[in-house]
């Protein structure tokens, strides 16, 4: 947490606008999911697809209300969203979700890849926070996890 702190406030006292606090409120919406769905009987096939199934009736009807236009590339996008999905759910019905949620934040890894590709600043405070994030992961990983089947 603390090298996200550091990523987000690169050092400064800041004041929350309200896109931070929502940014925030995403982990934990997201961690309420999977431990609902690690709980449920059912496989994760079915869990990912009911997931995807209403998650996409509601933003569809978010997108016509707004007037977006449909790309044919999202039929790929939400192709690969599910697949990831549906491994994500094998994973935490075998493993500790928290371990299988820290062994994924290497993710910001490949954000810092593209934001330098993409010309953005890489600062000091996003290398402390990814080392930071780093270690973290490395420290989780060390805890023991039942196969569960």
């Amino acid at each position: 947490l603390l090298g996200l702190i550091l990523v987000i406030t690169q050092g400064r006292i800041i004041t929350p606008k309200r896109g931070d606090v929502l940014l925030l409120m995403v982990p934990l919406f997201w961690q309420i999911g999977h431990v609902i769905a690690k709980n449920l009987p059912y496989n994760p096939y079915l869990i990912a697809t009911m997931r995807n199934t209403f998650g996409g009736l509601l933003l569809f009807m978010f997108a016509l209300s707004s007037g977006l236009e449909f790309h044919p590339l999202s039929i790929a996008e939400g192709i690969i969203i599910a697949v990831g999905q549906v491994v994500w759910y094998l994973s935490i019905k075998r493993i500790n979700l928290s371990k299988a949620t820290a062994i994924i934040t290497p993710a910001p890894a490949v954000a810092i890849g593209l934001s330098i590709l993409l010309g953005e600043r890489f600062t000091l405070y996003h290398a402390a926070g990814f080392v930071l994030m780093t270690l973290g992961t490395l420290e989780i990983t060390k805890v023991k996890s039942e196969r569960r089947v």
